[in-house]
Order: structure tokens, then sequence, then C-alpha cells
């Protein structure tokens, strides 16, 4: 992953939860408004069910965009370690090669399924 690339998606992605967090919460304090004045026995103001709607769509987008930070930021760790990996290798290729050798016996499934 490039990180440029990185910098500018998670720059994207956090700017983009943040709108849909304020959204949110804006949709919800117009429903609380909305359901005090029912309280009242006032009835619910006009839109309130249009309002309802919004928030569950604003809630949903802002679940899409921190699944979407999430990957972003999983994508960059799995990168980081590659990168380390790779130079670790580059200037201790026999110990990386033994410590791989054990890790792959550690996580050695034939071995789970007896």
């Amino acid at each position: 992953m490039d990180p440029y690339a990185f910098r500018a998606e998670f720059a994207r992605l956090t700017t983009q939860l943040a709108d849909s967090k304020l959204i949110e919460q804006r949709l919800q304090a117009e429903l609380d408004r909305g359901t005090a004045q029912a309280a009242r026995g006032d009835g619910y103001p006009p839109g309130y069910l249009e309002s309802r709607w919004l928030l569950t769509r604003a809630q949903e987008a802002t679940q899409k965009y921190k699944n979407q930070l999430d990957r972003v930021v999983q994508r960059r760790n799995e990168a980081l370690t590659a990168t380390i990996v790779a130079r670790l290798k580059a200037r201790y290729p026999q110990d990386v090669a033994e410590i791989e050798r054990q890790t792959v016996a550690e996580f050695d499934l034939q071995g789970a399924a007896q």
C-alpha cells in the first residue's frame, strides 16, 4: 500500500465518517423533539416518519464508513508487516527463515486435527 494513498484514503474516510455522524446526531435530535412533542399530546410533527427513515439510512452510512476505515487500517497494518518482514529477510535471511519454519510448525493444522 502506498503511504500517500493510505493517508488520502484515511483522511477522506474520517471526514465522511465525521459528516455522517453529524447528520445522524442532527436527525436523532429532531426525532427526540418529535417524540417529546407527541408525549405532550400534540402528536408527531410533519415529516417524523421520514426523519426516522433518514436516521436509519444515516446509521447505515456511518457503519459503512466505519467498516471501510477498518479495512483501510487493516490493509495498512498488513503492508507494514510485509515491509518489515521483507526488510528483515534482506538483513537476516537465515534467522528469518528459521523463525518462519518455527512459526509454521506452531500453527500446523495437521496437529490440531488429531
